[in-house]
């Protein structure tokens, strides 16, 4: 995406733009003996929008916090990543109240490593109370061409379970994490 004169995303047809005012991200790893890695990390940022279509314009301002933690085991050929994620994000527009929408999910990746060949296969489980749960599935293929370069392919694909909401009941969506 473009930058406006102030630095501010923009995309092509100038619909938006987003300024973030504070940004905090944290980690912290615990090292193990035995090369294995536990790692939690928190982000918080506050951001405003403004949005322009064919109904007018749409501000709106809001937060979003971030806590994972993952664990990072390394194995013969490579290694598995297992996580949990909590994300909340609170926004209020012009004409509502603060909304919250919160999001939790579980992942598991492995990676296997052969010279210059990374083949990585994972999934994700996103539930989230307004939009139901759907399965994220990942393939992929990583080739290093040099130090500095690697070539990356993969293929995500992505299950809808549930949909509890009368909103997404009435109509056809994905959820907005896909």
């Amino acid at each position: 995406d473009a930058a406006d004169s102030n630095g501010l995303p923009v995309d092509s047809d100038i619909s938006y733009q987003k300024q973030r005012h504070f940004f905090l991200k944290e980690s912290v790893t615990y090292l193990a003996q035995n090369a294995d890695k536990l790692i939690f990390d928190f982000g918080f940022s506050r951001y405003e929008r403004t949005n322009k279509s064919s109904y007018g314009l749409y501000n709106y301002d809001g937060a979003v916090a971030d806590f994972e933690g993952r664990y990072l085991k390394k194995i013969k050929m490579g290694s598995v990543l297992i996580g949990l994620n909590q994300n909340l994000k609170t926004y209020r527009d012009d004409s509502t109240v603060k909304q919250e929408v919160s999001t939790q999910s579980v992942f598991y990746n492995q990676n296997y490593v052969y010279t210059n060949h990374i083949f990585e296969f994972g999934s994700r489980l996103v539930s989230n109370k307004d939009f139901g749960s759907h399965m994220v599935y990942n393939l992929g293929w990583k080739f290093k061409t040099s130090e500095f370069s690697t070539y990356r392919t993969s293929i995500k694909t992505c299950r809808l379970y549930t949909s509890p909401s009368l909103r997404d009941r009435t109509r056809s969506r994905m959820p907005y994490s896909a």
